[in-house]
């Protein structure tokens, strides 16, 4: 199964990193950025991003919004009708592709995040009437291996998972990064503070995924009345932390939607 990447940035270079190990998968990439030949994962790279189109089974796309228009009009003349598409760019619609002279192929969007290439995505899939069962189930082997995977019936959801499990690791990275600056200012070495931080975290989401109790339930189990942790959740609490975190993933879903509103004008 020949598998082309049109953009190898972060998001194209992650997925590609988790398919790699999977044999069944022959992989090219184009960027205008990348040389001719074949890099180290042995994925055969291109700066002409309609190298490898005709040949290819999968195309990727995996590049930004603002490039998709472009990258479309480019690669459309060396499509197959039976090539399937795979779009990872946030806020561009199905809609907006058929409006871009692709109404008629088969054509997936796909919102994964940058774990795929610990094979660690969450990967919401919406799809247009033309991808047949036989390519649903070969989307699915695609970002199950990079992943876990779920089907949208409406594609206005995946600009609520983009939010959620696309934007969701950077989350994560301010609050760990803001955990070890409170931990140095309090006296702890960088390095140290660092460890002990990803050590934590990693026992809480283990424990969160060993265990069939809420998260809510969870946290009581570490909260002693008038005790530390107890201290800490109720300043959370008094300086607005949940209207924070869901006041930003409303940014990114508001933002994910006038992405797709710019492509449209």
């Amino acid at each position: 199964m020949n598998v082309t990447f049109v953009g190898f940035g972060n998001m194209g270079k992650a997925i590609a990193q988790g398919l790699k190990g999977n044999g069944k998968y022959t992989m090219s990439a184009t960027s205008p950025s990348l040389p001719v030949g074949v890099n180290a994962d042995n994925i055969a790279t291109n700066p002409d991003n309609t190298a490898f189109i005709s040949r290819a089974d999968i195309v990727i796309l995996a590049v930004k919004p603002v490039q998709m228009r472009d990258v479309v009009e480019e690669i459309k003349p060396f499509l197959l009708k039976k090539t399937l598409i795979i779009s990872v760019a946030a806020g561009i619609s199905i809609q907006w592709f058929a409006q871009n002279s692709l109404s008629d192929f088969p054509l997936v969007r796909a919102m994964p995040n940058i774990a795929a290439s610990l094979l660690l995505s969450a990967t919401p899939l919406f799809a247009n009437s033309h991808v047949n069962k036989n390519q649903l189930r070969e989307i699915e082997d695609i970002f199950n291996t990079i992943g876990i995977t779920t089907w949208v019936k409406e594609e206005k959801l995946l600009d609520t998972f983009t939010a959620l499990s696309g934007s969701g690791p950077a989350y994560f990275f301010e609050f760990l990064s803001v955990l070890v600056k409170g931990a140095t200012q309090l006296g702890l070495p960088e390095e140290i503070a660092h460890t002990f931080t990803l050590q934590t975290m990693r026992g809480a989401l283990h424990l969160a995924s060993a265990n069939n109790q809420s998260f809510s339930e969870l946290k009581k189990k570490v909260t002693s009345k008038k005790g530390t942790t107890e201290a800490a959740l109720d300043i959370l609490l008094q300086r607005g932390f949940e209207k924070i975190i869901i006041e930003a993933m409303q940014a990114a879903y508001h933002r994910a939607q006038e992405i797709g509103q710019l492509q449209e004008n």
